[in-house]
């Protein structure tokens, strides 16, 4: 799901295990709140990563001071909450994909 390639020996792996199953970008499996959720997730993984904790206010994050960002993970993180909030669906996938590769 997080890929945009596998290796062929990867395939095989993913193909070969039923418990996994494939989808493509053009499948709509996942509602907005799922997305969202999940992209939370991954920003205060990200978070205790970088700065060592997960933020719990927006004053406590230094990665965003009156433009530009400083921190590529709170810059994805707005883009996501943003697209959410107006139900930009393709925008928040693509949110989605930017924090998995961060």
């Amino acid at each position: 799901m997080v890929a945009e390639d596998f290796t062929k020996g990867s395939q095989n792996i993913v193909n070969s295990e039923p418990d996994i199953n494939m989808i493509s970008e053009e499948t709509d499996h996942f509602n907005m709140a799922e997305i969202r959720y999940t992209a939370q997730e991954i920003t205060g993984e990200l978070c205790a990563t970088k700065c060592g904790k997960y933020q719990t206010s927006l004053d406590e994050c230094s990665g965003y001071a009156d433009r530009p960002y400083s921190c590529d993970v709170r810059r994805v993180s707005d883009d996501a909450d943003f697209h959410a909030k107006r139900g930009w669906k393709h925008l928040l996938y693509e949110d989605f994909k930017n924090l998995v590769s961060l």
